[in-house]
């Protein structure tokens, strides 16, 4: 920070409360402007939306965060979902691109991916690859498959907003000539506030994924970084996914010999691998589970009244505690928030689940209750396979 910059600081008499009140003020009278995740859960939990925030997102290997990661992307640039200019840089540290194209393409077509690399796509198919396709060279999204440490990785992201921020310029230029016009014209000024729409692109982050970068040192450089470049630009926000330490796969293998406490399955901020900061800088924290990779037919306890909106996942023959009930495993992920910024009190709910297969899930509940010795015998849905990566 130059000399230059301070003096301009102290001399500011609180303009940067003002803003900071136009800004909410701004929120309250249109709502189109709040990016949103697509996913309820979430969303009710993010006050403000997306806008201008550090959300992480973190699991194990095989527990959805790729696949969260581009149902996220598909949210931001759905303008059902998010009716504002938005763009996105998807940073693809574990995969390449070409992985996650044929993650899509997989899904799309209910195909293998070993089956879709075997022979050509028939011409029905190819129809369908070519709209997969088409979307993944969408201009609003930036894919690099490439990782980039220290001053490389801020000055790449700068330079995205920047290139973002310029076009904005000469798009307002513009409209200000335009609206500047209309007033000339009719002589009318309320009429040409009316018309005056300031285009503003929200610019999105996403990292998948922060352990990628193996040092407490790195990880934390990155995740400073990313702070610093938020607190800066308003318009910018990241959406980083990060692994949890590997023990904590001792909560859910031990629960099946009764080793561990069911209460205490659900990961939490002890888990996260090796930086504080994280936890520090972030608007929410949420960890993502699904029991079934680790064979669990039944998944942590929690608290019945505290959790009634899970009921459709209490698992009905658990019945040895009146306060307090296992949850189902099959065919489910779960998402517990670590931490949650602005929350409005302590009793609203914490823990959310959703289904993996929705069309499986009436043929398994119907063979649980037939026989409850037959959970190993149960078909297993028929899962995409990128949920599991």
């Amino acid at each position: 920070m130059t000399t230059e910059d301070i003096q301009k600081i102290l001399k500011n008499k609180n303009e940067e409360v003002l803003e900071a009140h136009k800004e909410i003020i701004a929120i309250q009278n249109n709502k189109d402007n709040i990016l949103k995740f697509g996913q309820p859960w979430l969303d009710e939990n993010l006050v403000g939306g997306i806008n201008n925030k550090i959300i992480f997102l973190g699991s194990r290997p095989s527990n959805g965060k790729t696949h969260h990661c581009s149902e996220t992307i598909n949210a931001l640039l759905n303008p059902k979902i998010n009716p504002t200019d938005v763009e996105v840089c998807r940073l693809n540290l574990e995969m390449p691109t070409q992985t996650l194209l044929l993650q899509q393409i997989s899904r799309t077509l209910n195909k293998t991916p070993k089956e879709i690399l075997e022979k050509p796509y028939s011409e029905k198919e190819n129809v369908v690859v070519e709209k997969i396709v088409k979307a993944f060279m969408d201009k609003r999204i930036q894919n690099v498959s490439k990782v980039m440490k220290g001053n490389t990785f801020q000055d790449f992201i700068e330079s995205f907003c920047s290139k973002i921020d310029e076009a904005d310029k000469v798009l307002n230029e513009k409209e200000i000539k335009r609206v500047t016009k209309l007033y000339e014209t009719t002589g009318d000024r309320e009429l040409a506030k009316k018309q005056y729409k300031k285009v503003a692109t929200k610019k999105v982050v996403l990292i998948d994924h922060l352990m990628i970068y193996r040092g407490k040192e790195d990880i934390d450089d990155i995740l400073l970084r990313c702070n610093a470049m938020k607190m800066k630009d308003k318009n910018l926000s990241f959406i980083i996914y990060f692994q949890l330490r590997r023990d904590v796969e001792d909560l859910w293998k031990g629960s099946k010999d009764s080793k561990v406490n069911p209460k205490n399955m659900l990961p939490d901020s002890r888990f996260i691998y090796m930086s504080d900061v994280l936890q520090q800088i972030a608007d929410i924290v949420v960890g993502m589970v699904i029991p079934q990779v680790y064979d669990l037919d039944e998944y942590a306890a929690v608290h019945k009244e505290r959790n009634i909106h899970l009921e459709e996942h209490f698992n009905e023959d658990d019945t040895k505690d009146k306060n307090w009930i296992r949850l189902k495993g099959r065919n489910r992920i779960y998402y517990n928030f670590m931490k949650i910024r602005l929350r409005n009190s302590f009793e609203d709910p914490t823990i959310f689940c959703n289904l993996l297969s929705p069309n499986k899930e009436k043929e398994i509940q119907d063979k649980y209750k037939k026989n409850d010795n037959m959970m190993g015998e149960i078909e297993e849905p028929d899962f995409n396979d990128d949920i599991f990566k």
